[in-house]
């Protein structure tokens, strides 16, 4: 199939789908080429090439908050998948990164509330005043605020990258 002659309105708007495509500007040639066809194509696909690797990233805002000054007092909680379709409640210590891991089959309030009170009361991890979570269902539900409120630990949940 032999590439088809675009209008000059639409030979720009062509180059920049070629380049949000990160192939690189000798695939993004080939492959235009293959697709469209103008005289220009090639000076075009190297300009818009050009002119990205010129123009900084913009920068990135990093807030660094302080952590953790001591063991247990601030925990994040998060869920991981497993193949089986269960989950990991993994509750991570921000001081040492000490994990404690347990396997729930659903994210609900009744399975995951009662291993994070064992949690709670296992080698005095009752302490930690902080946990930061995602917006997961479980952790913004009233069970879980429950919960929170009634050990006096503060809820924090940061805003996602």
């Amino acid at each position: 199939m032999s590439p088809t002659c675009t209008p000059s309105s639409l030979r720009h708007c062509a180059v920049l789908l070629a380049y949000g495509a990160h192939q690189g500007v000798v695939k993004s040639k080939n492959w235009l080429g293959s697709k469209v066809g103008f005289p220009s194509l090639d000076q075009q696909v190297e300009e818009v090439f050009c002119q990205a690797s010129r123009q900084p990233d913009p920068p990135v805002l990093v807030i660094i908050e302080d952590g953790p000054t001591t063991p247990w007092q601030r925990v994040s909680a998060d869920f991981g998948s497993l193949p089986d379709g269960s989950h990991l409640l993994i509750v991570m210590e921000d001081y040492s990164w000490y994990p404690e891991v347990e396997t729930v089959s659903i994210t609900s309030a009744g399975q995951v509330i009662p291993k994070v009170e064992k949690m709670m009361a296992t080698h005095g991890h009752g302490l930690f005043g902080e946990i930061h979570t995602d917006n997961e269902p479980l952790f913004t539900s009233h069970d879980w605020a429950e919960l929170l409120q009634s050990q006096n630990r503060k809820h924090q949940r940061p805003t996602p990258w």
